[in-house]
């Protein structure tokens, strides 16, 4: 995860592809917590092996070919 000091957003870094979802789920679940803008913009498709709760005031932004997938 990357917090850019000039704006407002988390860039999510560390998903893997390789992953079997729970990693991919605690890095995205602790960018979320933080709140704000959240990018992920690393093209893939990444599992998540745990619902990924999103709160007020939080915005997320997938960049081109990045997916998501229930393991």
């Amino acid at each position: 995860m990357v917090n850019d000091k000039n704006s407002t957003c988390i860039y999510v870094k560390g998903l893997s592809a390789l992953d079997d979802g729970v990693e991919n789920a605690r890095i995205l679940q602790n960018a979320i917590d933080c709140g704000g803008e959240i990018v992920v913009d690393v093209p893939g498709v990444y599992l998540l092996a745990k619902t990924i709760l999103i709160g007020d005031h939080t915005h997320i932004r997938f960049g081109e070919g990045v997916y998501f997938r229930r393991a």
